[in-house]
C-alpha cells in the first residue's frame, strides 16, 4: 500500500475510534499532498513532503523549547526507517570502491543517490571520514 493510502487508512481508523487529534494530524498531511499540482502522489514525493513537515515541526518545537509533539510522532510513523551508522558502513564496504576516488568524500554523491531517503547525509559523511 502507498504511503498516501496508509495515511488515509489511519485517518479513517482514527475517525472510527474517535481519536480527533490523530484524525486532524492526518488531515493536515493529506492537505499538503493536495497542494501539489498533480493529485497523484508517489511514495518518493510523499516521503519528501513528510520529511519537510517533520523538519518544520522540529523547528517550531525547538523555538518553543519542546522536544516532541503528537504531529511529529504521526509524521514520523509514515517515514521509512533510516539506516544507522553500522548499516551505512556495511553498505559502503559492500557496494563502493573507495580506491576509485582520490578523496573518500567524493563518493558522497553516488552513495546518497543510491541510499536516497534511507540515510542521513551528515551520518554518511561522518562514516566516510572515519573509513
Amino acid at each position: 500500500m502507498a504511503i498516501v493510502d496508509d495515511i488515509r487508512a489511519a485517518m479513517k481508523a482514527a475517525m472510527k475510534a474517535g481519536e480527533t487529534e490523530r484524525r486532524d494530524h492526518a488531515r493536515v498531511v493529506l492537505a499538503e499532498f493536495q497542494r501539489l499540482p498533480t493529485k497523484e502522489v508517489d511514495d518518493a514525493r510523499a516521503v519528501k513532503i513528510l520529511r519537510a513537515l517533520a523538519a518544520s515541526e522540529r523547528e517550531m518545537l525547538k523555538a518553543r523549547g519542546e522536544e516532541r509533539s503528537g504531529f511529529l510522532d504521526f509524521v514520523e510513523e509514515f517515514l521509512p526507517r533510516m539506516m544507522d551508522e553500522a548499516e551505512i558502513r556495511a553498505w559502503i564496504e559492500a557496494n563502493v570502491d573507495l580506491s576509485a576516488y582520490p578523496n573518500r568524500l567524493q563518493a558522497m554523491r553516488p552513495i546518497m543517490e543510491a541510499l536516497s531517503g534511507q540515510a542521513d547525509g551528515a551520518l554518511v559523511k561522518r562514516v566516510l571520514s572515519g573509513m
